[in-house]
């Protein structure tokens, strides 16, 4: 869903060919990259990109150590938090469940 969001078109494994399931076209990461590769939970590059695409659509994070949270800038009720004792895991969580949210409004595409 996170390769999805930032534009990657996904390819389904094509045993006949031996390719394997990729996802094309992924903004600042290269070419394609194999579902395995992946590095949206382990990298800060990796997740910091999906954020900024995030806050660009108004959304605002605060990261703390334990405990991160997201809002918007215009609706003043929505919030989403996720806590934890590893930050970057904390902020993977909190980037997906803002990314499902954004894909559930009625206004919005699933870019």
């Amino acid at each position: 869903m996170i390769a999805e969001f930032m534009g990657g078109k996904y390819k389904k494994a094509d045993a006949k060919n031996l390719i394997s399931e990729r996802f094309y076209d992924l903004k600042d990461k290269g070419y394609y990259y194999l579902v395995s590769e992946l590095k949206y939970n382990s990298s800060w590059d990796w997740i910091m990109s999906v954020v900024e695409k995030l806050e660009s659509l108004g959304l605002q994070f605060w990261i703390g150590k334990y405990a991160s949270t997201v809002t918007h800038e215009r609706i003043g009720n929505f919030e989403i938090n996720e806590k934890g004792n590893d930050k970057q895991v904390v902020v993977y969580n909190l980037a997906y469940k803002a990314i499902q949210w954004h894909r559930e409004q009625p206004t919005n595409n699933k870019n």
